[in-house]
């Protein structure tokens, strides 16, 4: 059955919302690097804004003539780019000023079970005995990679407020995720992610001159641009709409449970880019968390 699924076109989709969560992974590493550098806020202020700008040209066409829709439509999209952007990814921004990798990674696991029970409620999704499955065997591979196959270091894990920004930011993320199934269609995916924030960045603004005001600004330098132009490219042009793509076509459960993989890519990234080690348990971690989503995905 499930070999049948990807003939139809499934395959497409599991490729797109894995390149996303790749996407997501890679910013968090960003994101780490320059927590210093760009206060939160900025962060997700300037990464949207600089998104709305790149696509506004190639949708704008379509936004005059499908403006009245649009229009109608307009505390749906808000609400959407308020939870799957804007207060997503700030609030992710701020928590990973104060937790640990290791807390973030694990946090980040609630996202699946989250979307699990909405959906079931929301959008009427059956939950599964093999879904199930493949979530608790997800979830132990990534208790084995987070807590590097040593369980008492379960004992000394400590939270702390940053750990509460990630859990918010992570249910507003599947709250967006179970909405964007049944939103209005009738718009091209580019239109739509530029509508969303252009109807939910005006809600960072006072938030954004209150860290200024607090904080100050940043450096404008070639390594800021540059983190700026990616934030604005990768993790949310290409991987949003990747991630819609997979959302609308397999599914929210299916698609949610590739979150999994967050920790396993984070790591990796790590290890290419900021010299960190590969030991026994993250090959055994990766195994559980890929049988799990192998389990889901039937």
């Amino acid at each position: 059955m499930f070999l049948h699924r990807v003939k139809n076109g499934d395959l497409l989709a599991y490729i797109s919302v894995f390149f996303a969560v790749f996407s997501w992974a890679l910013n968090w590493i960003v994101g780490r690097a320059m927590k210093d550098d760009i206060g939160p806020v900025a962060m997700g202020f300037w990464r949207w804004f600089i998104a709305f700008l790149l696509i506004l040209p190639f949708c704008w066409r379509e936004m005059q003539s499908k403006w009245s829709f649009i229009w109608a439509q307009r505390y749906q999209l808000c609400l959407l780019g308020l939870l799957g952007a804007v207060a997503f990814n700030t609030f992710l921004y701020v928590g990973l000023q104060y937790t640990k990798p290791s807390n973030a990674s694990l946090i980040n696991t609630a996202v699946p079970t989250f979307i699990f029970v909405l959906s079931y409620f929301v959008n009427k999704e059956p939950i599964r005995k093999l879904q199930i499955l493949g979530l608790l065997l997800s979830t132990i591979g990534v208790g084995v990679v987070v807590f590097r196959g040593d369980l008492s270091l379960f004992q000394s894990l400590t939270f702390n407020a940053g750990d509460l920004w990630i859990l918010l930011a992570m249910s507003f993320w599947a709250t967006y995720t179970v909405l964007l199934k049944s939103r209005s269609v009738g718009v091209s995916p580019l239109l739509f992610l530029a509508a969303t924030l252009m109807f939910s960045l005006p809600f960072v603004v006072p938030f954004y001159v209150w860290e200024y005001s607090v904080r100050g600004g940043f450096v404008v330098n070639p390594q800021t641009i540059a983190t700026l132009i990616f934030y604005g490219t990768v993790p949310s042009i290409l991987a949003y709409m990747l991630w819609n793509h997979g959302v609308t076509t397999i599914g929210a459960n299916r698609t949610g449970i590739f979150v999994y993989l967050m920790p396993l890519l984070t790591i990796s990234l790590a290890v290419i880019f900021l010299g960190e080690s590969v030991f026994g348990y993250h090959a055994v971690g990766a195994a559980a968390i890929f049988f799990g989503i192998w389990l889901t995905s039937r």
